[in-house]
């Protein structure tokens, strides 16, 4: 195996994000290490199969309209995803060292996005033709991208990414290949959630995906489905030739990724596909440089329902196949925060970069029964509970982050620690 050398590689400069019981990141951090379930309990008393749980953001609806020079009305027709969406990427470019856009040649925006649901809670508004073009843009999730574009002044490709549970990995993948292309010199990618009716329970319907108890437990006997959740995040990201040149913070690298999709050869349309989520898994390796016996720690798609859970384990035990017992820390953040559709890609990247910036392997949450193929002396991946340090060093701390979504769409990232560079933190 060649040594890791930073040709073509991805610095991920900045990272921000809004989740159900943690404000920012850090404190996302310190509930995964923590082993802290961030859904919240709501009130029983609803219809039998009521399920009084649900992972909700709490100021989703907060917006600073007058430093976007928005007036309160252009800003009231707008959908709360948008205005989340336009704070988090003006935080991540400050975070970056930039006040806008117009500080690079071209900054491009990658959004994945979901539909607007909070328009339909609202009363009715006037009918005037200037509102009725305000409400036009306010709920359509084409315009969270170019909103952005627009208001920061990014001059690069702005691209909304409708592909339900994987979009905003996918979001991920399409900046780095934009930056490889040179058809930017920065990106922000990541995705946005936020559902409506807000802070209610949901409810069980026997052969659903949804959870009867209320908990997701990737891996683990007891699975029995999963909870939907909120969550907005998004990374700043650059060449690392270029951050290193600029001295842009450097708190992880993108090493490789790589997407596809299942095709025909599965059950359904929803149903997941061993043979592709091994494919782009070993596409992304291939891309990376780097062999599944290097990976330490995986970021699994993990919705916690029983065939999910089992066809992606089996399409794993075929790429580690032959790696050593308990060499790959197996873990899924949606046992922590929900499942938060087209955001949980990126909120999946945001574990895996402080994991690999912080130098631990976070412990697994709910898995306290593993599933047969998990208890296994030989398998490759361990599920034990406790956080532990990673001993190797940063440029050699090496994970994968896997995000999958309905219709078959697959994305697969290989992420590494910082390069030991003096002007990374």
């Amino acid at each position: 195996m060649s040594a890791i050398t930073h040709a073509d590689d991805i610095a991920v400069i900045s990272m921000v994000g809004q989740f159900p019981g943690a404000e920012n990141c850090d404190a996302l951090w310190r509930a995964i290490t923590e082993r802290q379930e961030l859904l919240e309990h709501y009130a029983d008393g609803g219809p039998e199969g009521w399920v009084a749980k649900g992972g909700f953001l709490r100021n989703a609806e907060h917006f600073d309209h007058a430093l976007f020079r928005y007036t309160p009305r252009e800003a009231s027709r707008m959908d709360p995803q948008q205005r989340l969406c336009l704070t988090l990427c003006e935080e991540a470019m400050k975070q970056a060292g930039y006040d806008s856009g117009a500080e690079l040649d071209a900054c491009g925006v990658f959004v994945g996005t979901r539909a607007d649901t909070w328009h339909d809670q609202q009363p009715t508004q006037d009918r005037s033709a200037s509102d009725t073009m305000l409400t036009l843009g306010g709920r359509s999730s084409d315009a969270m991208a170019t909103r952005v574009a627009y208001k920061l002044d990014c001059k690069g490709p702005a691209v909304n990414i409708a592909n339900f549970c994987s979009g905003s990995l996918l979001a991920v993948h399409l900046a780095c290949n934009s930056l490889r292309l040179g058809e930017c010199d920065m990106a922000l990618a990541g995705g946005v959630c936020v559902r409506y009716p807000a802070h209610v329970g949901y409810m069980f319907n026997e052969g659903g995906i949804l959870s009867r108890s209320g908990k997701v437990r990737p891996f683990d006997q007891r699975a029995d489905g999963t909870v939907f959740a909120d969550a907005a995040a998004f990374v700043g990201l650059r060449r690392v030739s270029d951050a290193i040149r600029d001295g842009n913070p450097i708190l992880a690298v993108i090493k490789g990724s790589a997407v596809n999709n299942d095709g025909l050869d599965k059950a359904g349309y929803t149903a997941p596909n061993v043979k592709a989520q091994e494919a782009v898994i070993n596409a992304a390796l291939r891309q990376a440089g780097v062999a599944a016996e290097q990976i330490g720690l995986l970021e699994a798609h993990g919705t916690g329902t029983q065939v999910g859970d089992a066809v992606e384990l089996r399409a794993l035990s075929r790429v580690f196949a032959g790696v050593a017992p308990r060499n790959c820390v197996l873990g899924a953040l949606k046992a922590n925060l929900g499942h938060t559709d087209c955001a949980s890609g990126i909120c999946g990247l945001i574990k895996t970069v402080q994991a690999v910036r912080m130098g631990i392997l976070p412990g697994t949450t709910h898995c306290e029964q593993p599933c047969e193929a998990l208890l296994d002396p030989l398998s490759p991946f361990d599920v034990s509970g406790t956080s532990r340090p990673w001993s190797k060093p940063a440029p050699q701390r090496l994970a994968g982050v896997s995000s999958f979504g309905i219709g078959g769409t697959n994305v697969h990232v290989i992420v590494s620690g910082p390069p030991a560079v003096p002007s990374c933190v």
